[in-house]
């Protein structure tokens, strides 16, 4: 049993370590955008085997990314769904950069043991409230304005 404790404690010190995840390699904005809007979520919304799904996204004046699940239902029956910050999981952050009407994001994925790796996606700004990604899973996304988001303080990014 004692083994089983000290196993568990070293896979939590390991996942929060920053040993225990790839490296963010791009240049975050951090003074923010006028390119994009920051008071909202952006979200793409599709139906799969006859199931209406919707992605979210934070993106933050501060640089700081915030999201990329799969929720069920539109955006505006979903929006329940999101995940607490505060659970603190590396997956669900990572950063971005704007750059004239290219954004790009990198953020850590669950990984299969070993360090999370990060993935990196490119999205055109279309507008203030549109950006379309290279990448399927994100697609063209929308904005979505909201009177209050979370907070983008984490564990992950300094």
């Amino acid at each position: 049993m004692k083994v089983l404790h000290y196993l568990i404690l070293v896979v939590l010190m390991v996942s929060c370590s920053p040993y225990g995840r790839k490296k963010l390699t791009i240049a975050r904005s951090l003074d923010g955008t006028e390119a994009i809007k920051t008071d909202g979520l952006y979200y793409r919304t599709y139906k799969e085997e006859g199931k209406t799904y919707t992605i979210a996204l934070f993106l933050y004046q501060n640089g700081v990314v915030y999201g990329s699940w799969k929720l069920q239902g539109t955006i505006e029956k979903s929006i329940d769904q999101i995940p607490d910050p505060k659970r603190n999981i590396v997956f669900d952050w990572g950063i971005y950069n704007v750059s004239d009407s290219q954004l790009i994001i990198q953020k850590w994925v669950s990984g299969s043991g070993g360090p999370y790796p990060t993935w990196t996606y490119t999205g055109t700004i279309l507008n203030d409230t549109t950006i379309s990604f290279e990448n399927k899973h994100y697609g063209v996304m929308k904005f979505y304005p909201l009177e209050e988001k979370p907070d983008s303080t984490n564990l992950f990014i300094e």
